[in-house]
């Protein structure tokens, strides 16, 4: 899966999530994901819809207090935007809870995500919570992004649950590039394992693919 100059953030869900990188120091790794800036959302996570809660945990290991503001585009029921500014103190950490609304379902291109910037470095985790089941990650900062990335899925056979990932863009104009290996519906459009499915994402812009079909 390819961005043509543009950085993404991809995210999958296979009942269990891989991440595949390269092996780095732990000094590395925590100055790959302390940031002030990140775009994140919340894929779709099998269970009873009724039950779904969406947190963010935001941590921060300054030595001063730091503001945190989060928004997004997604347009809600009510008519408005989900918002929030929050204050860190130092070495301290906050969780907010995100609308349920901004749950991505199904295989759609939307605005379901959320940008969160910050007065200085901090980490931020996605925790979604259902009936039965927990998902959760480590975001990424967006100046920490690549281009390139391997979706590891793993779907039980006869369970009947899709497989997915999603992607999110942080700049308009992103064409990202998909090699499937398995078949997919989009847009009303079938794809076959070896198909090639080319997307354009604006600023902020999910999309989010799912698949049915047996590995």
């Amino acid at each position: 899966m390819c961005a043509s100059n543009s950085k993404i953030i991809l995210f999958c869900v296979m009942y269990i999530s891989i991440l595949i990188g390269n092996v780095s120091t732990q000094n590395e790794c925590a100055s790959n994901v302390l940031g002030k800036n990140f775009v994140i959302g919340f894929p779709d996570n099998y269970g009873s819809r009724q039950s779904n809660v969406l947190h963010i945990l935001l941590v921060s290991f300054n030595t001063e207090p730091t503001q945190v503001k989060l928004s997004s585009k997604f347009l809600l029921s009510d008519g408005t935007t989900f918002g929030s500014i929050v204050q860190l103190q130092p070495g301290d950490y906050e969780r907010v809870v995100v609308p349920s609304e901004l749950e991505i379902i199904g295989s759609v291109k939307s605005y379901e995500t959320i940008l969160i910037e910050s007065d200085y470095k901090i980490s931020v985790y996605a925790i979604h919570l259902e009936d039965y089941t927990t998902d959760g990650y480590l975001a990424i900062p967006v100046e920490n992004l690549g281009n390139q990335y391997v979706v590891a899925t793993y779907q039980r056979t006869g369970s009947g649950w899709s497989t997915l990932f999603a992607i999110f863009a942080t700049v308009d104009s992103t064409v990202v590039t998909v090699q499937l290996t398995n078949g997919t519906t989009f847009e009303g459009i079938d794809y076959f394992r070896g198909d090639t499915l080319t997307l354009e994402l604006n600023e902020y812009e999910a999309v989010q693919i799912q698949s049915n079909a047996a590995s």
